[in-house]
């Protein structure tokens, strides 16, 4: 077995392994929007990946068909992961190599090549099944690509090392042209270059540790000055130098931008030339590595071209190259200290103005930033990790360590002075170590190395996501028994055990390198540290997480695999300089094949294959299905509108339909993109303009109630929008603002609009009134919900609107007139209870004849965030608030048809009963088919008394660890009861006693 044979193999078995898994279409999270932005050359959300977007583009320009376009996307992804592996295994050659080199002289060469090939093998193909780097295989994501790229990096630098031409230093350079590249992907590649530096440094100098601190401090200030300085100040730079010309001179857009980048470019190719010229090795190939990196970075120019187009998705209108300044300095998303700041309960006492700058009529108009907050500074410390101003967070600081704190007088808001009691430095470190480096850290290394619990995302209770072994006294220690476990978790497809040997192997190739060569040793632990502990240190991460964030960590986890491969080194070397030598090497390959790599492929297939699973793609059809044509439809977030996107960017599936994401409408570029006439999509007409919401006009507009009687919606937009004196409200600062004065208002009803898209409905023609009226329910509107009613007062019911949920106009009193219409709600001219209107019918159609699975009910494998996608978009209560409106209108037998729909497409193997599981009980029960009610309280009762058994066996030490959960299903019982205790009296009785057993302990342990 040669080293190139043992190459080709990893790259071929890992490719093939992936192929089998690959999801065939989109997923969940950033994936659609990246494979929507790679099939369009679209302009994703910051900080951008320009070189992702073109290779994905590249990938799906092979796509017979639009809709394979996901799968190409998805095979780059897999594709990158198969080559990652592929340098993986010549990285652990290399290392095996210099090992080797370290401990004895005495190896035959083809002893030596066939021992270190097997190495390489075991540790490639044990990193190649673990679990966080399988999981980016398989999907559109920027990880797996990163990844490659940086192995590819590492990769060079060990070729730089064997090669000992004149022109070894290409290599140096091509990482450099990497590095720009892989900007363009994820800044996580950089985390490589001390790593790289310490490998520069041990092959020209004589080791000291001077000389590797000197090496390690520099390497670091090149990743900070090209992380914080080259990155966004070339842009920058671009952006100040148009500015200049367009505002200053009076010459068009992009003068200065041009210019700059002229001058730039010519002074790189100068300084090129020059130091050649003049012999000066060093500044000539800095300026060399400069200029090719610049060449990489330069891939960014794609977004600012694609701008210009006005496609559909375009993110931050980057155009406008301040735009693309703020893109890359993510100006959108929340900072948090990382050396010196606040806590999460210091008072705030000044926000200091950030400006930036929009493009609008050809000049750059200054706009407002996220401020720069001011804290008492008595309440700063060094080292802030609890620094999340949100206030749910609090509590969860508290949760996760006993907060000592220091006694601090502060100012209240009411003036008065008060003691508070902050977290010390030594408060912040005990988080840092037990829930950001352990939990977010710790438990994710433990996954791929140790083992896993389940699926389920886990918020530090004993029963969700934790790191098991399969060694039941260390498992049992921490965690619940499995024994004790309900049965849907434990049959969990990922609870995989891998009885610590990855990690034990892994460990034994750290002892091993560390002892007989520590310089390379100093390297890979370099490589480790940064890409684990450090990019902690840099999330500083909040207690809680919309999702888990192990992919984050993957680099930490491919550098431990190179020391899996060398603790498979030393075992297969255990044995030499016998006559059984060669037996034992081949025997104790196996063995270790058996037990890791094997193991891992054995353990993690089943919860990591995504072949034949449709289940986003289905998701977003409905969403588009549920919409009547030419609708707009209002989203939330990333899982309910880029999946959306992606089916209309890319299979061109109901383009007719306008979604407009509710999170963007206080931004003044989005507003100016709705008034884009996108094909088939058409605009949006509103009264407001971008420039309406520049420096933090508008943003939030209070409402008084000066009047009572009513005023149409769009009188209440001309009123906002107005710049008459008498329009404004005074502040004691001085300024006057713009506010609401009523909150009763009108809308008139358009009724020959509102019949046109009223396909399918069942009402009376004269039954549409002429207008609805509502009542504000705030004190204030926001930037968002005031776009909202301007978009209600313009569009005259002429397009159907619908909404995620109720809850998204609840502020504005409209949640009395949005009708559930399949997967979202739409607003209607009548009231949810009216008796003259009803889309029953309508929606029944939808869910028997139009709605999608995914093939959910095939053997098809649902991971934690699709099942939360069944929870959070409420799929069983939509089932049940259908069939409860047949019902009411006599239709029962419909209503039990969508009753069993929902548990046939729903099935509780895949997606257990959440706490709502008595809608679809009470549905039953509404449409008078008692005994498949009475079948379904069987079956949720079991599920409760599962749960509840479990609690009742825990020792006290651990019923704190599931009490929350047990308290949700105590939710559900109360419910069940409720419905059924005239029906089922028996029943009812029994669960009440069941509820009184539990709720006391429960209550106790929370």
């Amino acid at each position: 077995m040669t080293r190139k044979i043992g190459g080709l193999l990893v790259l071929i078995i890992s490719f093939i392994v992936y192929l089998l898994t690959l999801e065939p279409t989109t997923s969940m999270w950033d994936c659609s929007e990246f494979i929507a932005c790679a099939y369009g050359l679209e302009v994703g959300h910051a900080p951008g990946a320009p070189v992702f977007m073109l290779l994905g583009r590249f990938f799906s320009i092979f796509a017979p068909d639009p809709s394979l376009a996901a799968f190409m996307v998805n095979l780059l992804s897999a594709t990158a992961s198969a080559f990652t592996i592929f340098f993986l295994f010549h990285t652990i050659y290399w290392f095996g190599q210099k090992l080797v080199q370290q401990t004895s002289n005495n190896f035959t060469t083809s002893y030596l090549q066939r021992i270190l090939t097997m190495a390489a093998f075991l540790g490639a193909m044990s990193f190649a099944f673990t679990d966080t780097f399988w999981f980016s295989a398989v999907e559109g994501e920027v990880y797996a690509t990163s990844s490659l790229f940086t192995a590819v990096v590492f990769w060079s630098v060990i070729r730089w090392e064997q090669d000992d031409s004149q022109y070894a230093n290409r290599w140096l350079l091509l990482i450099f042209f990497l590095l720009g590249l892989s900007v363009g992907i994820h800044l996580l590649n950089l985390l490589a270059l001390p790593a790289v530096a310490l490998v520069y440094y041990f092959k020209k100098y004589e080791s000291s540790t001077r000389g590797i601190i000197v090496t390690l401090g520099l390497s670091v200030l090149l990743m900070v000055i090209i992380i914080f300085g080259l990155i966004p100040g070339v842009v920058g730079f671009t952006a100040y130098a148009d500015r200049l010309f367009v505002n200053t001179f009076g010459l068009p857009v992009y003068t200065g931008a041009i210019l700059f980048i002229l001058l730039l470019t010519g002074g790189v190719v100068y300084a090129i030339h020059y130091y050649r010229k003049k012999g000066k090795v060093v500044l000539h190939f800095i300026a060399l590595a400069f200029a090719l990196w610049l060449a990489g970075y330069s891939s960014f120019s794609m977004l600012i071209i694609r701008s210009n187009q006005q496609p559909y998705i375009d993110i931050n209108n980057v155009e406008n190259i301040y735009g693309l300044v703020d893109y890359l300095n993510r100006e959108q998303y929340p900072k948090r200290p990382l050396f010196y700041g606040n806590n999460y309960n210091s008072p705030l006492i000044d926000a200091e103005e950030r400006y930036t700058y929009k493009l609008y009529q050809g000049k750059y108009v200054k706009d407002l930033l996220v401020p720069e907050y001011k804290f008492n500074e008595k309440t700063k410390t060094f080292f802030p990790r609890m620094a999340s101003l949100d206030p749910g967070h609090a509590r969860l600081y508290e949760k996760w360590i006993d907060i000592k704190g220091r006694k601090v007088r502060v100012q209240g808001r009411d003036g008065n002075m008060k003691t508070i009691n902050v977290p010390t430095f030594g408060d912040n470190l005990r988080f840092f170590f037990k829930y950001q480096l352990g939990y977010m850290y710790g438990r994710y290394f433990m996954w791929n190395f140790a083992g896993r619990q389940n699926n389920i995302q886990g918020t530090g209770e004993k029963l969700h996501g934790n790191w098991q072994s399969g060694i039941d006294f260390i498992d049992n220690a921490r965690l619940i028994p499995e024994e004790e476990m309900p049965n849907h978790l434990k049959n969990n497809k990922a609870s995989n055990a891998y009885y610590l040997l990855p990690l034990l192997l892994g460990l034994l190739g750290l002892i091993y390198q560390w002892r007989k060569d520590k310089n390379n040793a100093l390297v890979v632990i370099t490589f480790f540290l940064l890409a684990g502990a450090a990019i902690v240190f840099y999330l500083n991460e909040i207690p809680r997480t919309p999702r888990e964030r192990d992919y984050a960590f993957v680099g930490s986890f491919y550098v431990f695999a190179i020391w899996m491969g060398l603790g498979a080194l030393q075992l297969l070397t255990l044995v030499r300089k016998t006559p059984y030598a060669k037996f034992y090497s081949i025997a104790a390959f196996l063995a270790i094949a058996a037990l890791v790599p094997a193991n891992l492929l054995s353990e993690n297939y089943d919860d990591h294959d995504r072949s034949g699973r449709y289940t986003t793609r289905a998701h977003a059809s409905n969403m588009l299905s549920s919409c009547q044509p030419n609708a707009i439809m209002f989203t939330a977030a990333d899982n309910d509108s880029y999946p959306v996107w992606y089916m209309q960017e890319v299979e061109g599936y109901r383009t007719d339909v306008l979604p407009i994401l509710k999170t963007f409408l206080p931004t003044n570029w989005y507003i100016r993109q709705l008034h884009t006439n996108f094909v088939q999509r058409g605009l949006v007409e509103t009264t407001f303009r971008g420039e309406d919401f520049l420096a933090g006009k508008n943003m939030n507009v209070p409402v008084m109630e000066k009047r009572k009687k009513p005023a149409t919606a769009q009188q209440v937009v001309d009123f906002v929008k107005s710049e008459k004196t008498q329009t404004k409200v005074g502040y004691g600062d001085g300024s006057r603002r713009n506010y609401i004065p009523v909150k009763n208002i009108t809308l008139p009803v358009n009724k020959e609009n509102f019949i046109q898209t009223a396909d399918g409905y069942e009402f009376n023609r004269d039954s549409v009134p002429s207008e609805i009226q509502f009542r504000i329910n705030a004190q204030s509107l926001s930037a968002d919900e005031l776009i909202i009613l301007d978009i209600l007062a313009n569009n005259d019911w002429e397009r159907p609107l619908y909404f995620l949920n109720s809850n998204m106009v609840s502020n504005l009193g409209l949640a009395p007139y949005v009708h559930r219409e399949g997967m979202l709600y739409r607003l209607m001219p009548f009231r949810n209870n009216d008796p003259d209107f009803s889309n029953a019918n309508y929606q029944y159609d939808l869910i028997k004849n139009k709605f999608q699975w995914g093939g959910v009910t095939n053997d098809i494998y649902l991971d934690w965030t699709n099942v939360r996608m069944y929870y959070t978009f409420d799929y069983r209560g939509m089932f049940a608030d259908v069939a409860r409106l047949l019902a009411s209108e006599n239709e029962n037998k419909k209503a039990v048809e969508v009753l069993d729909k929902a548990m046939e497409v729903v099935p509780t193997s895949k997606v257990p009963w959440s706490y709502k599981g008595h809608n679809l009980f009470d549905a039953y029960l509404k449409a008078d088919d008692k005994q498949k009610a009475k079948e379904l309280l069987s079956e949720l009762r079991a599920d409760l008394d599962a749960y509840f058994i479990m609690y009742k066996n825990l020792p006290s030490d651990k019923r704190e660890g599931v009490a929350m959960e047990v308290y949700q299903k105590l939710y559900l019982l109360r419910e069940l009861y409720n419905k059924s205790k005239d029906t089922f009296p028996q029943e009812a009785n029994e669960m009440m006693q069941r509820f009184g057993e539990i709720n006391a302990s429960v209550r106790q342990d929370l």
